[in-house]
């Protein structure tokens, strides 16, 4: 997927002018930046949620999109909200399919709650599960691991990596995390918070998921770089 010449505007306000980015088949791509520079903006781009000038081009047709607001309808419970997404008629097949998402989020067993009773932790794993019910060849996430607490964020990134390793599908996900992004992505890119938004800096993660550790030397100085981008 590409994004060409990306214009995006409120009024006389510029969020992206004449913006750039590539996406190869099956990368996850990380975004960072400080609060308002477009990154949320940028997703709605792809998503067809805002108007902008420009090419977006081999978008697929089918794309999951995780808010970060979890967005669940509150009146119907967590196996009801997951049917919502799932293209199969058969009812017991629906039910599989939402156990087995369930289950890689750590909630066997949630299918009769309803939303009010989970916490917002809770509630960010549904959304996740839901996702992986939809499928679909693409995927936006923004900023979906921030309401878990450290230790289960990182046994819900695994869980993620390895789902994504089953059927690896392109990723944008937004985050203010550094070390999520250097534990997630092939490609790292930092928008820059100058009042008409830029890449920052842009790097490649060479390293296999599943060899890299928060705090890890060979990292080090990638975050370093991040960090710094950020603090431009």
């Amino acid at each position: 997927m590409k994004l060409e010449n990306l214009c995006i505007n409120y009024g006389e306000n510029i969020i992206f002018k004449d913006f750039n980015l590539a996406l190869g088949d099956g990368e996850i791509v990380c975004v960072l930046g400080r609060s308002g520079c477009g990154k949320t903006t940028l997703l709605r781009s792809i998503a067809g949620q805002v108007k902008y000038e420009g090419n977006i081009t081999d978008l697929p047709s089918k794309i999951s999109y995780i808010f970060q607001q979890s967005r669940l309808v509150d009146n119907i419970n967590v196996q009801q909200n997951l049917e919502l997404v799932i293209d199969e008629k058969d009812k017991q097949k629906r039910k599989e399919i939402a156990d087995i998402a369930l289950k890689r989020m750590k909630l066997e067993g949630y299918n009769r709650r309803f939303p009010y009773s989970l916490s917002g932790g809770e509630k960010s794993r549904v959304s996740l599960a839901r996702a992986y019910c939809y499928g679909g060849d693409f995927m936006l996430m923004d900023e979906p691991f921030k309401a878990l607490d450290i230790g289960l964020k990182y046994e819900i990134i695994d869980d993620f990596i390895e789902a994504w390793q089953d059927k690896p599908i392109t990723v944008i996900m937004v985050t203010h995390d550094i070390d999520e992004a250097l534990m997630i992505a092939d490609k790292i890119v930092v928008l820059g918070s100058e009042k008409t938004t830029r890449i920052a800096y842009e790097c490649h993660i060479d390293i296999k998921r599943y060899d890299r550790k928060v705090g890890d030397k060979e990292l080090a100085g990638v975050r370093q770089k991040i960090f710094d981008a950020l603090c431009e």
